[in-house]
């Protein structure tokens, strides 16, 4: 008796092809890892509601999951300079506009405190740097829902233990979970700016209260070092940059528990392998998990101050002083560019913002986009450039920039809707399409 043979159905030919072309995207991938095509969409423009001259709001952006914080330090509700940061939601009606929830000021707002030169948020909680509040700066925290549902009411406002005028305390702020990290790059009780951060943890000293936990310094720090300058907190780690006297820069990384309980040790020292002078590194940072990006914006590998971006991840053996596992950089970067004055990272995004691009006009902006490749970071040009649908020459875009998730938030800082000088955000979602999206097409298509 003869075998009966059948023929394959369409259908499952589909799926043969499909499989077949996922094993190609992906043997691609290996052998390319830089020819990633993610496509960049702006969602939503986001302006104050009583946005004015001279506010900069975007000065300064956050953002954690549906929320979006802005800093605008020079709006003069309460005095010159006093500053307000606006809080923004996505609708809770589904409609996916993006609204204002919320105006947040100081409890003791005051002229030249600079309330919002430096944001952070990390679920429902919000801390504003102020470096000119008291003289010796402060940062505030704000919580959702606090005095009522929906309302963000302050809860706390920190201070340095050892606080002295001109500290600049607040100049940079992070939050994550229940730990905060705020940079005071004037400190001097070492010598002359020589900078610190602090830490505090909630619940620190008492069920409500956010308590100092931690005084951090540079191992070896010199005059005019600035630590603190910039500052990014994810779980247990903190990374705080300082440009140096030298203006080389460097970026040093602190544990918890590092050297007993609570201690916040010194783990790492980051340098570039490239560094110069008048590089800056280190006046931007960022961590997620087990990766830490650092700016250099002043770096001239390109043209002078056309800037890049270093990016380390951790060894396996844990932190320890090491040179960059990769060198970001743009393919169109050129003289004052300033290409990595700001930073973000999240999982195996990278946004680097170059408030001084020229594309719309001289320093008009633009970020970039950086998606880990599938081998691994390596040294590397952008995934995507992006910018403002009405960017515009001297709006800034991206002088300040926040990733979260799939949504990435820049601020322009001098953008003019309201009035000269008043600032916007805007936010952009990115999206890396794959070979299986186009599975149910296929197979919808078979017979």
């Amino acid at each position: 008796m003869h075998k009966q043979h059948t023929r394959p159905t369409a259908r499952v030919l589909s799926v043969i092809f499909v499989l077949a072309l996922l094993a190609l995207s992906t043997s691609l991938a290996s052998a390319q890892p830089r020819t990633v095509t993610t496509s960049v969409t702006e969602l939503a423009k986001l302006t104050a509601s009583d946005g004015a001259t001279g506010d900069e709001f975007g000065y300064s952006v956050s953002m954690s999951g549906d929320t979006v914080v802005v800093g605008a330090y020079t709006d003069e509700d309460n005095g010159d300079r006093c500053g307000s940061v606006y809080v923004f939601e996505r609708d809770a009606g589904g409609s996916g506009n993006w609204e204002q929830a919320a105006k947040l000021t100081a409890s003791d707002a005051a002229e030249d405190a600079f309330f919002g030169w430096s944001v952070s948020i990390s679920g429902d909680t919000v801390v504003v740097g102020a470096h000119g509040a008291d003289g010796k700066g402060a940062a505030y925290v704000f919580e959702r829902d606090c005095g009522g549902v929906g309302n963000w009411g302050q809860t706390a406002k920190l201070s340095a233990s050892d606080g002295a005028a001109g500290s600049g305390f607040g100049a940079a702020v992070s939050i994550v979970g229940d730990t905060v990290v705020v940079g005071a790059p004037g400190d001097d009780n070492s010598g002359s700016n020589f900078g610190s951060a602090y830490v505090f943890e909630r619940d620190a000293g008492g069920a409500g209260t956010w308590g100092e936990v931690a005084k951090l310094a540079a191992s070896d720090g010199i005059e005019n070092d600035y630590l603190g300058r910039a500052v990014s907190v994810d779980g247990d780690v903190a990374l705080v940059g300082a440009w140096g006297a030298d203006h080389i820069g460097r970026a040093f990384l602190y544990e918890r528990d590092a050297g007993g309980a609570d201690r916040w040790g010194q783990v790492a020292k980051l340098t570039a392998s490239d560094g110069g002078t008048w590089d800056l590194f280190g006046s931007s940072v960022s961590i997620s998990s087990d990766t830490a990006v650092v700016g250099a914006y002043g770096d001239d590998d390109s043209g002078d101050m056309s800037g890049t971006a270093y990016l380390f991840e951790k060894p396996g053996s844990g932190w320890t002083n090491m040179n960059e596992t990769a060198k970001l950089t743009a393919t169109d970067s050129a003289d004052s560019s300033n290409f990595g004055y700001s930073v973000s990272v999240s999982g195996a995004v990278v946004v680097v913002g170059s408030h001084g691009d020229g594309d719309n006009g001289t320093f008009s902006g633009s970020a970039y986009l950086f998606k880990k490749p599938a081998a691994g970071w390596d040294d590397m040009t952008e995934t995507a450039k992006f910018t403002a649908s009405d960017c515009a020459e001297q709006d800034y875009f991206a002088w300040s920039v926040a990733t979260s998730g799939a949504h990435i938030v820049a601020g322009a800082r001098q953008d003019d809707d309201n009035g000269e000088g008043s600032g916007s955000a805007y936010l952009f979602t990115h999206f890396t399409p794959a070979a299986w999206v186009y599975l149910p097409v296929v197979l919808r298509s078979a017979p």
